[in-house]
């Protein structure tokens, strides 16, 4: 049940890329993000500051308020959310803003209905946390291996994320299926990744997932692409075909 944007220094999700610029548009140049005094359990992403998952109990999103560019607006923590069913199967939102929220289902919403109609565990997608109040908390609990996108539904907006749910059936999904798993997990580790430019898993068939390097980490490492290879599959805890470019970033204007 997840998926959406991110990350206000340039990540733009949407359910099979993401992409996110290094360089300003007019002057072709490397772009410098101001350094922000977040405070404790909050980390900068941009311009702005958000919870650091590593302070945020296992198995449960914090749902709250984040300020960037002058606005305020509601946003969740981890915005990926990875468990493992043998571990523990049930997934809580604790409600930190100021109104009622429900969350929901939103397979359709981020994959097409195509997709959600082909898709492994049809009846999980189907949800709904119900309302709850501010300082209450609803869980689901998950039964099935899986990718779940969702939608967190308020009075005046929502926010999206994602769960992916591990199990020892993993690798019996659909590659399709294992690759949204793996490009959520790539970016639930967003922040200890050097150089992370783009990551796509929406190609033909059979491709897996698709992550873009920028170039200049490739004269860092002797062997650059066996590096970032193995760091990616010590990531992602099951079989899927992963392809690794060494690009320059997007320019604008």
């Amino acid at each position: 049940m997840k998926t959406s944007l991110l990350i206000i220094i340039g990540i733009a999700i949407f359910s099979s890329y993401v992409f996110f610029s290094l360089y300003s548009s007019s002057e072709n140049v490397p772009y410098t993000t101001p350094s922000l005094n977040c405070g404790e359990k909050y980390i900068q992403r941009g311009n702005g500051c958000v919870l650091d998952p590593a302070f945020i109990e296992k198995n449960t999103i914090i749902i709250y308020d984040i300020t960037d560019n002058s606005r305020t607006r509601m946003s969740v923590a981890p915005w990926s959310l990875v468990i493992n069913l043998e571990e523990n199967d049930t997934v809580t939102w604790i409600n930190e803003v100021d109104f009622t929220v429900s969350v929901r289902d939103s397979t359709k919403q981020q994959f097409g209905n195509e997709w959600a109609k082909n898709a492994i565990n049809k009846d999980q997608h189907s949800w709904d946390t119900g309302e709850f109040r501010p300082d209450t908390q609803k869980s689901i609990q998950f039964n099935n291996t899986g990718i779940y996108p969702y939608r967190v539904a308020a009075t005046y907006e929502g926010e999206m994320g994602d769960i992916v749910v591990l199990s020892k059936e993993t690798n019996s999904l659909p590659v399709s299926i294992k690759a949204k798993m793996a490009q959520s997990l790539i970016m639930s580790n967003v922040d200890n990744i050097p150089g992370l430019i783009s990551i796509g898993s929406g190609g033909a068939p059979g491709t897996g997932v698709s992550i873009g390097i920028h170039e200049s980490e490739f004269k860092k490492h002797d062997d650059a692409h066996s590096y970032y290879y193995e760091i990616f599959k010590n990531m992602i805890p099951f079989d899927v075909p992963i392809t690794i470019e060494f690009e320059a970033p997007a320019t604008f204007g």
